[in-house]
C-alpha cells in the first residue's frame, strides 16, 4: 500500500470515492446534499488545484481511500481535515491509519501543531477511530446555528 499526495491524474477515482463518501455521510447527516457527478468532478478538480487544499490517497492497484485537508494562513498552527473515506471492502486493513500517519508527518514538517476535524455524532465507528488516533473533544470558537425556512 502506498500513501501519496493526489494529482489531477487521480481526478476520476477521487470523484468516485467522494461520491461514495457523500452517500455514506447521508447515513449520519441526512440533511447533507449529494452533488451530481459532473458537479462533484468540477469541485474536486478545483480543490486539487488549490494551494491550501491537499488530498492524500492510499493505493494498491487503485485508490482505496483518501483524506483531504485544508491549510489556512490565518491559522498558523492548525490544519483542518475535511473528509476521510476508505472503500468499504478495504476497511480494517490500516488504510485510515496510514493516511493519518502521513498527515501527522506532513503537519509536523510544516510546523503545524494541531489537526482539527468534525465528525457526525452518530458515526460511532469514526469517533472510536479518531479517539484511538489521539483526538480529543475541544470547545470550538464557533456555534452551529440554523434557520428553518418552512
Amino acid at each position: 500500500m502506498k500513501v501519496r499526495f493526489a494529482t489531477e491524474k487521480d481526478l476520476d477515482q477521487l470523484t468516485n470515492l467522494r461520491s461514495s463518501f457523500a452517500l455514506f455521510e447521508q447515513k449520519y447527516l441526512p440533511q447533507s446534499s449529494i452533488k451530481n457527478n459532473n458537479l462533484l468532478k468540477k469541485e474536486t478538480k478545483e480543490l486539487l488545484a488549490k494551494k491550501d487544499t491537499k488530498f492524500l490517497v492510499a493505493e494498491e492497484d487503485k485508490i482505496l481511500g483518501y483524506l483531504n485537508f485544508f491549510i489556512y494562513s490565518e491559522f498558523k498552527d492548525k490544519i483542518f481535515v475535511g473528509e476521510l473515506f476508505v472503500e468499504p471492502a478495504a476497511r480494517r486493513k490500516g488504510i485510515a491509519n496510514m493516511l493519518f500517519e502521513k498527515l501527522i508527518r506532513w503537519t509536523k514538517d510544516h510546523d503545524r501543531k494541531i489537526i482539527r476535524l468534525n465528525v457526525a455524532k452518530l458515526n460511532k465507528k469514526a469517533i472510536k477511530f479518531f479517539k484511538r488516533m489521539g483526538f480529543d473533544k475541544f470547545e470550538s470558537d464557533y456555534l452551529s446555528l440554523e434557520k428553518s425556512l418552512d
